[in-house]
């Protein structure tokens, strides 16, 4: 939760909906994991996550 409130500005979803569907959906720019595994996993998954959110891979 602590990453998603530190990226949160990033992402730009209509509700909490699209947001609960994004983090659920895996994506080619993540080897095709999805962002709540990529959450879960260990530093280098984190550091990823940010990445893909930070280079615009969220929306």
């Amino acid at each position: 939760m602590r990453i998603l409130v530190e990226i949160g500005y990033r992402l730009d979803f209509a509700d909490d909906a699209e947001l609960c569907d994004w983090l659920r959906c895996p994506s080619a720019l993540s080897n095709f994991y999805t962002p709540l595994e990529l959450m879960t996993g260990g530093i280098a998954d984190l550091r990823r996550f940010r990445l893909l959110v930070e280079q615009g891979g969220a929306a």
